[in-house]
């Protein structure tokens, strides 16, 4: 049979109605103390459990960013972007469809035109279109970069 852990009032009760010799103190307080380090002691060696479900799944997911990320860089991605206007009646007003292709270049999403309002896009304009997308993105960065930069000093 184990011993059952005393309850803190019960502890208590006990203290105040039988006081203690001085060895006795000293032989509580040891206990007390080794029980505090090998509590210590645990808690060390094993990590903490997630509270909940989510800090689970977020441990999770966290442990997988870096890999997702370059899974991601293999991929090509297609998007499309429709913007419709309708009017009374649902009459069209103004309707405009483009379609981009993202693909990694020099270690960064470029966002690369196909078609606009179901024309293919030249060559040329496409080229265009992709160094000024990538100058504007590595602005972009290059601020955030800075802004965070900071806040940390």
């Amino acid at each position: 049979m184990t011993p059952a852990p005393l309850r803190a009032s019960a502890l208590l009760a006990l203290v105040c109605l039988f006081p203690l010799t001085a060895a006795a103190q000293t032989a509580f307080s040891k206990a007390a103390a080794g029980r505090a380090e090998a509590e210590r002691r645990q808690a060390r060696a094993t990590p903490a459990a997630p509270a909940n479900e989510l800090d689970a799944f977020m441990e999770k997911v966290l442990k997988r960013r870096e890999i997702n990320r370059q899974v991601l860089e293999q991929y090509v991605l297609d998007e499309r972007e429709q913007v419709e206007v309708l009017g009374p009646s649902r009459m069209p007003i103004y309707r405009q469809k483009r379609e981009f292709t993202w693909y990694v270049r020099d270690g960064l999403h470029v966002r690369s035109p196909v078609r606009f309002d179901g024309v293919s896009v030249g060559d040329a304009a496409r080229k265009e279109y992709e160094d000024s997308w990538s100058k504007r993105e590595r602005a972009r960065l290059a601020q955030e970069k800075k802004k965070k930069e900071g806040k940390d000093s």
